[in-house]
């Protein structure tokens, strides 16, 4: 997996690297997301809460995302990675501890809920940034891949997270099951101490661990503050700013869409639930294998290519979801396994096109102006899918508009030609 002439330190220091990247993901997408599954009947049926009052939390932390990831891409770039990696693994255990803590409290002991809720969705989205900013700075060769393999976490956590959320909760109850997720998370806290570390410079090392660095990795003091060349107002009038903003705000505001409404689509066209549990389970296992496939595709094939293959997978399975029926379930798990690479697919090849196209130092510099704007489009998906569903009773026409946006998003893929990496 790694340069052939990388040094052990480097090997070794990248496992790390992975082995955090790999949590990070896996349980920021299980906090955030799925977790709601378990905790939203929980707290209603202990609590006597309504669902909305359960995830209005979630909701209005990730409109303030909006804004405040700019902030937190705008540290990252002045002050390293660090500092930053343990705050949000810090913030990560906080939030699911309050989480945990509230459900043992009686009900009127909202606030602590919602503070741990608000914690946790803003923490989740920290922890992804630090992770793809150290994937960023430590590999180039192999960048491609090594995202795949962090991105795996993705698919893996829809396959598993759920279920063992489920038999922990009735066997040993939630607040045992956040209690123990929060002693993980605090591992995951001294692991960002020891493998956060901005760049490899810092330990005398370069990038992909070779002797003579490649291409942009040119050697730097590691005391040497990097001062970014990108302006708002400079970004904002580069082509390829608005394609990557628009093209992976919408891919991420289909994800929801197309994941969320999966069981709710089978229903409709008549497949059987456990069938449908089923073909979701494998789905995301097979998942896992092609989040690495993208992950290769990005290094062999460059990451234009790559996130143009994403854009056609999008489209073919809104396409196929529209058409397939329970008399035609081959179409059904087609669809499905287009799913579930997506879900590892999209945040592998979203910030791998950043760095594409502006380099690993300017990443954070251009992510904190992209990310407002595809956190904007990408916060619409599920509304849109509910709103087309409850006016026309069926998900066809939602299906139908969301191919026709992933088709828009395809074309900015393609818009993609330029870069602006400085030797």
């Amino acid at each position: 997996m790694f340069e052939k002439n990388a040094s052990a330190n480097f090997k070794k220091h990248a496992i790390g690297i992975i082995a955090l990247g790999c949590l990070a993901m896996y349980f920021s997408c299980c906090l955030a997301s799925d977790a709601l599954n378990i905790i939203e009947p929980a707290f209603t049926e202990k609590m006597g809460w309504s669902f909305s009052s359960v995830s209005v939390p979630f909701t209005i932390a990730n409109y303030v995302l909006i804004i405040l990831s700019f902030a937190f891409s705008t540290y990252i770039l002045k002050n390293g990675t660090r500092k930053f990696s343990i705050a949000a693994f810090s913030t990560l255990a906080l939030g699911t501890f309050l989480i945990g803590f509230a459900y043992s409290l009686s009900s009127d002991m909202y606030w602590i809920y919602l503070v741990g809720a608000v914690l946790t969705k803003f923490a989740a989205q920290m922890v992804q940034m630090v992770c793809f900013q150290l994937c960023a700075n430590w590999f180039f060769s192999m960048r491609g891949r090594i995202l795949g393999i962090i991105t795996i976490a993705a698919p893996l956590n829809s396959a598993t997270s759920i279920t063992l959320l489920t038999l922990g909760k009735v066997k040993f109850g939630l607040t045992a099951c956040y209690m123990v997720i929060t002693l993980l998370l605090i591992l995951c806290i001294y692991m960002a101490v020891k493998f956060g570390i901005s760049r490899p410079e810092d330990l005398g090392m370069t990038v992909d661990g070779v002797e003579t660095p490649k291409d942009e990795s040119t050697q730097e003091s590691a005391d040497e503050i990097y001062h970014t060349k990108w302006s708002i107002r400079k970004l904002l009038t580069i082509p390829e700013t608005w394609a990557l903003a628009i093209g992976f705000g919408i891919f991420n505001g289909a994800i929801g869409p197309i994941m969320g409404f999966f069981l709710v689509r089978m229903a409709e066209i008549g497949v059987d639930t456990n069938l449908a549990l089923t073909i979701i389970s494998s789905s995301s296992l097979i998942g896992i294998i092609l989040s690495y496939v993208f992950g290769y595709l990005d290094d062999k094939l460059g990451t234009p290519v790559a996130a143009r293959i994403l854009g056609v997978t999008f489209i073919l399975a809104c396409a196929l979801f529209y058409i397939a029926d329970a008399d035609h379930i081959a179409l059904v798990w087609i669809a499905s396994i287009m799913m579930a690479s997506i879900v590892g697919g999209t945040p592998n090849l979203h910030p791998s096109s950043i760095i594409h196209v502006f380099g690993a130092k300017e990443y954070q510099a251009a992510n904190r102006v992209i990310s407002i704007i595809v956190g904007i489009l990408s916060s619409f998906g599920v509304q849109l899918m509910s709103i087309l569903l409850d006016t026309t009773g069926s998900l066809n026409i939602g299906y139908a508009v969301f191919a026709v946006l992933c088709t828009i998003a395809t074309i900015c893929m393609f818009l993609v030609r330029k870069q602006y990496i400085e030797s």
